[in-house]
């Protein structure tokens, strides 16, 4: 099932929290289809995630009641799940974003 009305993007999640803590945090809501919690190489976690639901409005339930709520340290952010084309400003020629990968760190 890959239903893109039911999915959440989730932000602001406090690092210390596992893939596990992440959906079952969603799961007492409503049940959870499937859930991503977004980890570096190292398995730490980058502090944003996904939960799909069954339906939209499952979703939609799920981020009035929880939008803004501490879970571990943080008040996590919710937002409904928009592909990159349909986000703001993809695809314009303005884009300014680097990616670099592997970069020493030195103190200066």
């Amino acid at each position: 099932m890959n239903n893109r009305e039911g999915n959440l993007f989730v932000k602001n999640v406090d690092p210390s929290k596992t893939p596990k803590e992440f959906h079952e945090f969603f799961n007492e809501k409503v049940q959870v289809i499937n859930s991503t919690l977004k980890t570096d190489q190292n398995g730490d976690s980058l502090g944003y995630g996904y939960v799909q639901f069954a339906t939209k409005e499952q979703a939609e339930q799920v981020k009035a009641e929880l939008n803004g709520t501490k879970f571990g340290e943080n008040d996590i952010v919710i937002e409904s799940f928009k592909h990159r084309t349909q986000r703001e400003n993809y695809g314009t020629e303005n884009k300014c974003n680097i990616y670099v990968k592997n970069m020493p760190f030195k103190e200066g």
